[in-house]
Parts: structure tokens; sequence; C-alpha cells
């Protein structure tokens, strides 16, 4: 079978490959360029507007990884379902599919690890990439996250009055620059974050961009720390107090580097000497500066409560002692979820869905059995109980309908059996 002509590359990239699988489809895989690359590590971070700055920022920020893997991890504590318009789980051949490629959406990745990619990607760069591997016929069989730096948006110029995203977007090129690929723009779901790039607004804004300043202020506060308890700088001096008949003998620099080099094997670590033997006649003198007042630590809070409030993640989760107790966790918990992910992973499948063209279905995303959600359960059931004892009495009363009845309490009110105005027996 001649392989149609999707996809223009350059020298150096061949073209997909077509393989024949087990039920007689055949599948197209593109021959991508490798996704890992060397990473020259440089000596000053001088901002956080390219990806990678970006990747250097979560790299080195502790704090900013920390926020980012546990909004990550909130994300993939979904259990993932395709429903049907009625929201009931669907049977149809369609939703299988799509089941299957939720549980494994290519080769080498789980599905907690390909989301867990592609949210860092979204949380860290403003924008994700997902290249959808379709079979004849349209269908979506493997999803993939590329590298932000390898994609480049290949726009027409034109935004406004226009009806067709292929008006606005001719598609993406992946690679390096000089050997690259075109994908065509309906098999990249081309994913942005809730920051808003007002110059750009089809391509995505990192949180980071915003965020420049605390960022570097918590990587120079690390660094200062480090060293201090490394190098420790100048923490004093040691001078000659030797003299003769008229004043102090001045030291020989020969004199002076042997010193040097004979302090270095000193210290509190077990492979330093700690007691000093010399012959010399030195004076100490401590020039030693109190950590306390570079305020390292009360700068990072600082900083590290800006970065929480900008990626919407609970304070009180960090572990910071101040005012934290167990009821304001527990709030803060369900404030992660309920003010962050639980809208953000709506978003997310709803782009899904479109992406997989899916057809009278849809799939969602709940958090409801996670522990922090079940004292809420329990709470709706009581309120079920409650209501449902008061609409018994009325219901024998013969003031509402069954079908009321089970309206209140949020069950379906048409499709059941069983009749509608009760008839005077306890059954």
């Amino acid at each position: 079978m001649r392989f149609p002509k999707l996809f223009t590359g350059k020298k150096g990239y061949s073209a997909p490959v077509a393989a024949e699988v087990s039920n007689g489809e055949t599948y197209y895989y593109l021959n991508m360029p490798g996704i890992s690359g060397n990473q020259t590590r440089v000596s000053t971070l001088t901002g956080t507007s390219t990806v990678e700055e970006q990747r250097l920022c979560y790299k080195w920020c502790p704090p900013l990884a920390g926020i980012i893997s546990r909004k990550v991890e909130s994300h993939v504590a979904a259990a993932y379902t395709v429903v049907d318009a009625n929201g009931k789980e669907s049977t149809t051949a369609q939703a299988n599919n799509t089941r299957a490629l939720l549980a494994r959406p290519n080769p080498y990745q789980s599905w907690i690890e390909f989301e867990s990619l592609a949210k860092t990607d979204i949380l860290l760069h403003g924008e994700a990439f997902i290249y959808g591997l379709r079979a004849p016929g349209g269908r979506v069989v493997a999803m993939s996250v590329l590298p932000n730096d390898k994609v480049r948006v290949d726009t027409t110029g034109y935004v406004y009055m226009q009806t067709a995203i292929e008006d606005i977007i001719r598609g993406y090129w992946y690679g390096d620059h000089g050997s690259e690929i075109f994908i065509p723009v309906n098999d990249v779901l081309h994913l942005k974050d809730v920051q808003v790039n007002t110059e750009k607004p089809l391509i995505g804004l990192s949180r980071l961009v915003s965020l420049t300043d605390p960022v570097m202020n918590i990587i120079a506060a690390y660094e200062a720390r480090n060293v201090l308890l490394t190098k420790k700088g100048m923490i004093g001096i040691l001078s000659n107090e030797s003299t003769d008949a008229v004043s102090r003998v001045l030291m020989d620099p020969k004199e002076k580097a042997q010193i040097q080099r004979d302090f270095n094997t000193y210290g509190v670590s077990k492979d330093k000497y700690q007691v000093v033997i010399t012959s010399q006649a030195l004076k100490w003198n401590p020039m030693t500066f109190p950590t306390k007042d570079l305020m390292l630590f009360e700068e990072i809070e600082d900083d590290v409560r800006q970065i929480a409030d900008n990626y919407n993640y609970p304070m009180h989760l960090l572990g910071f002692k101040a005012g934290t107790t167990f009821s304001n966790v527990e709030e803060a918990k369900k404030s992660l979820y309920q003010d962050a992910t639980i809208p953000e992973s709506r978003r997310w499948c709803g782009a899904l869905s479109r992406f997989l063209n899916l057809e009278s279905i849809q799939i969602v995303a709940s958090f409801n059995h996670l522990p922090v959600f079940q004292d809420d359960e329990v709470a709706r059931a009581g309120v079920v109980l409650t209501t449902s004892q008061a609409m018994e009495i009325a219901y024998r009363n013969g003031v509402v309908t069954l079908e009321e009845w089970r309206g209140a309490i949020g069950c379906d009110p048409i499709k059941f059996n069983g009749k509608t105005f009760h008839d005077g027996n306890i059954e």
C-alpha cells in the first residue's frame, strides 16, 4: 500500500511507514525526531520567557517543582469514564475504543504518565501539543505529547472573521529548524493554560512569565544558603602576631599560601582536622555573618506564597506551620479540587472529546471516590434520607406523585416501573 502524502519533511527525516496490525487495519506511524537531547546548564538564569528557561526554573526551584507536581498528582487522581448524553456510561463501539485509548494512549506510556506529561507542560510552559496518530477513517489510535521547544505554530495571519481552524492555523512544524516535519492542524491537540497571551492569542503563555522575580529570588536564596553552608565565605582573619624589636613581622607570601592550604584541611566534617597545631604566632579574628539577618527563609516563604497563589494551590497544603490546622488543611484540599482541579479537568475532558471526534458521547472525570469528598457523600446521603422521609408522608397523603418524589431525591422521574400514586397499602 502506498502512503498518502499527508506530511512534508526535509532532509534527514524519513516518511511515515505503514504497518499492518492483527485486526487488518493499517495504521500509519510517523517517524519523528527523538525527544531526548543534551541540555547545557547555564551559570546564570536571566528570565522565564523561553522553554529552556522555564525548564531550568522547574529544575532549580524546588517549591515551583513541588507545586506543579502536586497539581499534576491531583489531576491524575481522576477516574475517567465515557458517558452518553444522559450521563450514563456508554457501551458503544466508539466508547469502547475511547476507553482503550485512555488505558494505553501510546506504546511507551500509561495514561497516568501521558496525562502527567501533558499537565506538566501546560503548567510549566502554558501550553501542550498532543499529536494524534490516526488510522484510515480518521480515528485516533495513539496520542503522544510533543516537546514544546520542537513545535512551531504555522499561522495564516488571519484570526478574526474566519469560519474554519485551517483558515487561522495551517498546521504545526515539528523538529529542529532546518529539518522539520509538517503536521496538519487537525492532527494536533493544542492545549493552552488559563493565563491568556494578549499579544499572541494563538500561543500559550506560561504563568512563570509573571513569576520571574519570585522564582529567581528563591533560586538565589537557595544558592546563598548553599554557599554559606559549603563555602562559608570569609569567616575570619588569621593575622600574624610575631614582632621584632621594631614592629610586627610581615608574613612571607609563601607562608601565607602554606597557611591557607593548611587551613583548608580543617573543618567540622569527618575528613577534616578539628585541632590546629602550628608554630606560627597567629591571631584569629572572626568575621561571621548571621544568616538570620539575610532573612532567606522569610524571603522564600513569601515567594512561595506568590507562586502558590498564581497556580491556585492552597498555601496550607505546602507544610507551612503558621495558621495550619487539621480543619483548614482538609478545607484546603477541597478548595484545591473545587476551585482548580475540577474546572481544569472539565476543560481537559472537553478538549479531548472534541479532538477524538466523539459522537453523542463524551469523556468525563470524577473525583468523588477520593477520601476528601467522602464526608460530602455522607452529608448528601443524609439530605436524601431526610428529603425522602418528608416526600413519603406527602406521597402517602396524595399530595405529590411518585415521579415528584423520585425527582426530589435525584432519581429519574420517568424511567422506572411502579405505580404513580400510592394506593393506600403498605408495601
